[in-house]
């Protein structure tokens, strides 16, 4: 039966990292990323088989484990198409172990420390799992913080966060590290604590407070912490409006998102979120796009910019942006009836071969008319 079980999960193994992984990465080419999306694709089902194999063969399963995190360590830096399916199948592995990962936890810290970004990526997400089992692993997750860009700082503050009702210490890191010197560690830090809800509300007063200098380097990130918090209100409408007219195109962009959040006073604000529509600067996300973005939520209140959001649907059409189509056609949905000049052109959508338009179409004229959708 042992045989039979170790041939389980060897076989599931193999198929992630042949064409199993090949079909999951190709399908996650089609599927629209959020903001943080998963670079592996979609999470794939549990396997039950693969779950009662591991139930079977017990703590003789993390063997399996601990290889693959050795062959992960061991590809590095080398063959990118091979350490991929490796750390692809690695993180799977760990999903499907549960409670047996906790057995490979200094192999985790170790994975913290090689400084590569896809490794420390799959180790947090095996981490954040762990729940208590975790805590040794804080100080590496810290470190990984202070070394590393922002590329996956996200999922090393979800580890934090899901690590933090049973080690006090990490929420007074986090708070302290508001003002760290360290400028990987500071961002990581605000970020981090802008997901902790009302375990982050000691920060919120200096969160607050530096809002309020666009001089600081990383005022997009402390706005962002503040708005995921609930905590922007109208008081911090002048900073924002000054924000979106700034040289700096990450400032303007995280103003533009942040005053479509907070949709007050839409006869001052809704100008300036219009101007944003002409401004096609910046990457994984411009300014333009967080404009679009922003004006949904003001409704009948942007009529003023559909002539101009017609004017981007057309464009994105031309170009076979049918994402960047599917974002304009959403927000004239949002808009509502006071969108009526752009039903002839969603009705022609309606038969669209992109099948996320057609919806989009479809949710957009019921709303324009006040349908069902």
């Amino acid at each position: 039966m042992a045989a039979e079980t170790e041939k389980t999960l060897s076989q599931w193994i193999v198929d992630l990292c042949g064409g199993g992984l090949e079909r999951q990465i190709e399908a996650a080419k089609h599927v629209p990323r959020p903001l943080h999306g998963q670079p592996f694709g979609p999470p794939i089902p549990r396997n039950p088989a693969v779950e009662q194999a591991l139930v079977e063969l017990g703590p003789s399963a993390q063997g399996v484990l601990r290889a693959l995190i050795a062959q992960l360590r061991g590809k590095t830096g080398r063959d990118w198409r091979g350490h991929f399916k490796v750390l692809a199948a690695t993180s799977r592995v760990l999903e499907q172990m549960g409670p047996f990962a906790s057995a490979v936890v200094p192999e985790l810290i170790d994975v913290l420390h090689d400084g590569d970004r896809w490794n420390i990526y799959v180790a947090a997400r095996a981490l954040k799992e762990l729940g208590p089992d975790a805590v040794s692993a804080v100080p590496a997750l810290f470190e990984a913080f202070e070394q590393c860009d922002n590329t996956y700082l996200y999922l090393v503050g979800e580890a934090l966060i899901a690590i933090c009702p049973f080690c006090p210490e990490v929420r007074s890191r986090l708070i302290a590290a508001v003002d760290s010197s360290n400028a990987n560690l500071r961002v990581s830090a605000i970020t981090t604590l802008g997901h902790m809800g009302s375990e982050a509300e000691e920060a919120v007063p200096r969160l607050m407070e530096l809002a309020q200098d666009l001089k600081d380097e990383h005022w997009p990130p402390i706005i962002s912490a503040l708005s995921h918090l609930g905590r922007l209100d109208a008081s911090f409408l002048g900073v924002l409006l000054a924000a979106s007219e700034d040289s700096r195109w990450y400032v303007r962009r995280e103003a533009i998102w942040a005053l479509g959040r907070l949709a007050v006073e839409p006869d001052t604000t809704v100008p300036y979120v219009q101007n944003a529509l002409s401004d096609e600067e910046g990457y994984d996300g411009t300014v333009q796009q967080a404009a679009v973005e922003a004006l949904g939520a003001f409704g009948p209140r942007a009529e003023p910019v559909v002539p101009k959001l017609l004017e981007l649907l057309a464009a994105a059409m031309h170009d076979g942006d049918h994402e960047a189509a599917v974002a304009v056609v959403r927000t004239l949905g949002k808009i509502g009836r006071c969108a009526q000049a752009a039903l002839p052109v969603l009705h022609s959508f309606l038969q669209d071969q992109d099948e996320r338009l057609q919806i989009a179409a479809r949710k957009a004229i019921a709303a324009i008319a006040a349908l069902p959708a």
